[in-house]
């Protein structure tokens, strides 16, 4: 039996390292990497660990001294310098001090199953190495290293290997007396010489021996992306954990009985340019409602424009209506507004077959929707949108949503409305700020789905008032976004890419005391996500540059405003939906027109030193223009 284990903590952790924190202490699943390997060691009934600890040592043995998690005796070696001799000479400087067989291990490893009882017979005088050899599994893992096997014997080890049979995942079985051999062969080779090379020599003059590892997940943390996917997986594990919080034993209810009713959210879209012109001879409410009073919601910049015409082809087609207007702006969606109008309806007085009908932007949209699903639990809906945004977004959904004082869409529900008609005609009127605004959305959908999309609004930027564009983005977008609110309410991905960029586009949203519109906001959102991206290693600077690229040729803002507080904008994330045990998480385009994923989990946990690390990015654009 083993009862000594060797961590190699030296050397620098590359694109890992944290100003707070070095390689071996970034957490993932809520503690440091080390301490998973640690824990393992010690579960495996190791008595006593030797951590080999160089680049930013002090730092590593001050947070393992008296840690909790540690059970059995600590001893630290200190490499001179890691940044050269690397991990052969981690392993070398081992001859001498560490005279019992022992286990060896990488400090940057998360397995999901404890390795170490598979090394239970091994005959004396060589060394082993864990093998993973689960191909789905060891693609996921990060490891480089790839190996063939003859049996229980590595015949190969080397980067380019074809085919090969798995890959080393970094845990080994060593007997001590091996240490001097390795020696003697690093001596033969060129210098500098590396463990891998070492190790594939010693393979070929000595039986190198194969443990192998399979139907477990298992991750060599060497790059973000993998950081992600090991998070990613933690978490799976914990919520298929049940939590303790009882010393007492509980014991579960008995159900007397269950009840359940489902109902079928459902909208039709019209698009059909003029349509305003023609409501006195279309029917867009069914017959039983003629009797019942109908309320159309509009703001005072849209009422002088359309209000009056919509509402006489309204009562022309036979139906009762009262009007009711409110300032416009995103200032004006709160639940104070919603309040007022709720008592002025009530006081107007409604039935179970009465609509709300919203004429206007994303906020009339978005007012409209909530009262409808609240007032008797539940009135008719329909939408005419009147902006950009509205047509290609906001009425393009089953949320219904107004503000807190928290942030945005904090009350909220999913609700249909029973149609959506769309007049593209009517965005001739639109400030082209206001245009800008609603295709921000349609670049989103544009970078997450459709890179043809993409292309052709690069293509069309000169053509942003011409309705024959506005019309086709606006048919795009919606045919990109229906299939995303069709599917399962639990789909990750149908969940996740209409979100993408909005919740640092809320935070930058809210913090502008909405100065800035929803989609300039999210604007900067999606640019700021892309280097997020790329700080991960999931995208390259081809796709940040295109986020910025596209952006600022439809004017839209890239850059978090000078007066907004970075600090501000990681605190307002905490108020975000997506925001999960200490991460915001977020969708991340891998390439334009693919979403990064890990087995279909779209969702992505990012740490808060990199969401700080894209927002000095982001603050630094600003300061080199």
């Amino acid at each position: 039996m083993y009862t000594t284990g060797v961590i190699l903590a030296a050397g620098t952790g590359a694109r890992l390292d944290r100003s707070d924190s070095p390689k071996p202490l970034v957490t993932v699943g809520g503690k440091p990497l080390i301490i998973w390997n640690i824990e393992q060691l010690q579960a495996a009934g190791v008595k006593k660990i030797f951590i080999v600890v160089g680049f930013r040592k002090e730092e590593i043995k001050k947070e393992l001294t008296n840690h909790p998690s540690i059970h059995v005796p600590i001893e630290f070696l200190d490499q001179a310098d890691a940044s050269q001799t690397g991990m052969l000479g981690s392993v070398l400087m081992l001859e001498g001090r560490v005279t019992e067989p022992f286990f060896l291990t990488m400090a940057d490893l998360v397995l999901e199953k404890n390795p170490y009882p598979l090394f239970n017979t091994m005959p004396e005088g060589k060394i082993a190495t864990l093998v993973g050899v689960n191909k789905e599994q060891c693609l996921r893992s990060g490891a480089q290293s790839q190996v063939t096997l003859r049996g229980d014997q590595v015949v190969n080890l080397g980067r380019e290997i074809e085919p090969y049979d798995g890959l080393e995942v970094g845990v080994y079985a060593v007997f001590p007396e091996v240490l001097s051999r390795l020696k003697t062969i690093a001596a033969t080779l060129p210098s500098p010489a590396n463990f891998g090379a070492t190790l594939t020599r010693y393979a070929e003059q000595n039986a190198l021996l194969a443990v192998r590892y399979d139907n477990t997940e298992w991750f060599d943390v060497n790059t973000p992306a993998i950081l992600v996917r090991a998070e990613i997986f933690c978490r799976d594990q914990e919520d298929k954990v049940p939590q303790v919080r009882r010393i007492q034993p509980v014991q579960a209810l008995s159900p007397f009985s269950t009840f359940t009713r489902s109902k079928l959210l459902q909208s039709t879209i019209y698009i059909e340019r003029g349509i305003f012109q023609q409501l006195s001879e279309t029917s867009i409410l069914p017959p039983a409602a003629l009797r019942s009073t109908h309320f159309l919601l509009t703001d005072t910049v849209i009422d002088p424009l359309y209000g009056s015409q919509v509402m006489v082809g309204l009562e022309q087609a036979g139906y009762r209506i009262r009007k009711l207007v409110i300032p416009p702006g995103e200032e004006n969606k709160n639940i104070e507004t919603y309040t007022q109008l709720a008592n002025q309806i009530f006081g107007i007085g409604i039935d179970k077959r009465s609509y709300i009908i919203s004429l206007g932007g994303g906020v009339i949209n978005n007012i409209a929707g909530f009262l409808a699903s609240t007032l008797y639990r539940g009135i008719g809906l329909i939408h005419f949108p009147t902006s950009m945004m509205a047509q290609v977004d906001a009425a393009i959904d089953f949320k219904q949503a107004v503000n807190a004082s928290f942030g945005k869409n904090l009350f909220g529900s999913y609700y249909p409305a029973s149609s959506i008609i769309i007049d593209p005609n009517i965005l001739t009127t639109l400030p082209k700020r206001h245009l800008l605004n609603g295709i921000s959305e349609s670049i989103k959908h544009a970078l997450a789905q459709d890179n043809d999309f993409l292309n052709y609004l690069f293509t069309h930027q000169e053509e942003v008032t011409h309705i024959p564009f506005l019309e086709y983005v606006v048919r795009r977008t919606i045919e990109l976004k229906v299939p995303l609110v069709n599917g399962d309410v639990h789909n990750d991905y149908n969940e996740m890419i209409p979100q993408y960029g909005h919740s640092i586009g809320h935070a930058v949203e809210h913090l502008s005391g909405y100065h800035l519109l929803h989609g300039e906001a999210i604007a900067v959102g999606m640019c700021l996500t892309a280097e997020i991206a790329f700080l991960l290693g999931i995208c390259d600077h081809t796709v940040v540059a295109k986020h910025y690229d596209i952006f600022e040729a439809y004017q839209l803002p890239t850059t978090v405003p000078l007066n907004i507080d970075l600090e501000d904008v990681v605190t307002m994330l905490h108020y975000d939906k997506h925001f999960l045990k200490g991460n915001p998480e977020m969708a991340l385009v891998k390439s334009i027109g693919t979403m990064w994923h890990e087995k279909g989990t779209y969702g992505i946990p990012i740490e808060m030193t990199v969401l700080r690390r894209a927002l000095q990015t982001n603050r630094q654009r600003v300061k080199n223009d």
